[in-house]
């Protein structure tokens, strides 16, 4: 049984001719209507940004995800809320590092499971610069990296339009 749960789509920068695609994508996913209001994004000639608030079942996210990847050239992130019987996450994407995702706390911050941990030391050896880049990878830093310039635009809009699920 899937939990109801929520989150945001957070389209950093998409070219103006994707976004119809990526409303039309958002819709058919959750069977819903949806109106989005973009914002230039001008650290990205030609493109725009938005946010998009959701509400579904456990796992949409990965859903949202994978559709927005498949569409291609979109710089954008999808978070998703914790339920009785799933951990929070965070999917980030950037069309030249791909896709990443983490599972996120309470606060928002990226969660380094124990596998992988002991992976990152096992990878190393005795080499503390090789540690740091593993541990960097877990983090997704290179992925923060690159997104962290574009998200205030898709944070400076007036109103957040909701996507909510109409999946029988």
């Amino acid at each position: 049984m899937k939990h109801a749960t929520g989150g945001y789509i957070f389209i950093h920068a998409a070219p103006y001719a994707l976004c119809p695609h990526i409303v039309w994508t958002l819709q058919h996913l959750m069977q819903g209507s949806l109106t989005v209001q973009w914002s230039e994004q001008p650290l990205k000639a030609g493109t725009v940004a938005t946010t998009i608030q959701w509400q579904g079942d456990q796992g949409d996210s990965a859903r949202f995800a994978s559709a927005l990847f498949t569409i291609g050239n979109i710089f954008f992130e999808v978070t998703e809320n914790a339920t009785a019987t799933s951990d929070a996450s965070r999917f980030m994407h950037t069309p030249s590092l791909g896709i990443f995702h983490a599972h996120t706390d309470i606060a928002g911050n990226f969660v380094v499971t124990e596998e992988q941990i002991k992976h990152a030391y096992e990878q190393a050896g005795d080499d503390p610069q090789l540690l740091l880049h593993h541990f960097e990878v877990a983090l997704g830093q290179a992925w923060d990296l690159e997104l962290e310039p574009l998200r205030p635009a898709a944070s400076t809009l007036s109103s957040v339009p909701l996507l909510r699920s109409h999946r029988a």
